[in-house]
């Protein structure tokens, strides 16, 4: 189990942007669509360009912006943004049912193309959904 910050919520454009540190709000910037699922990071993680590990809880629910959630790593998505590896935990709420299957992948690399449309000079990749041994795996490489 893994504790979440929930920086946008499923069903909005706002990404509520926090310094992953020392959690202080720094402002909002407004995606070009609305998130299909809540966003944010995992807490007590930490990558080499300091933030948080990226996760996505697919959930039919919408837990607001600034909360956190505790949720069990289901999947881990590739994702390559230029030269960096910037791979996205898929998470499900605890005890939930909520399976992650090709509908979730496809709204998902959909979403992500779409938000990357505003940078054109970079060059992003979504590659593989991997299991939750290689998301737990992920997770514990950027614990802190």
């Amino acid at each position: 189990m893994v504790e979440m910050f929930i920086e946008a919520e499923a069903g909005s454009c706002d990404k509520h942007d926090y310094d992953e540190k020392s959690m202080e709000y720094r402002g909002c910037r407004t995606a070009v669509v609305p998130f299909p699922y809540p966003y944010g990071f995992i807490l007590g993680t930490l990558t080499e360009e300091e933030d948080g590990v990226d996760c996505y809880l697919i959930t039919d629910e919408t837990p607001p912006a600034g909360s956190t959630v505790e949720c069990e790593p289901a999947a881990l998505l590739e994702f390559f943004e230029g030269d960096e590896t910037d791979h996205k935990i898929l998470a499900v709420p605890v005890n939930s049912q909520q399976e992650i299957d090709p509908r979730v992948c496809r709204t998902l690399e959909k979403f992500i193309y779409t938000i990357w449309t505003r940078f054109p000079e970079v060059q992003v990749r979504v590659g593989s959904l991997l299991p939750k041994e290689d998301a737990l795996e992920y997770i514990e490489k950027y614990r802190i």
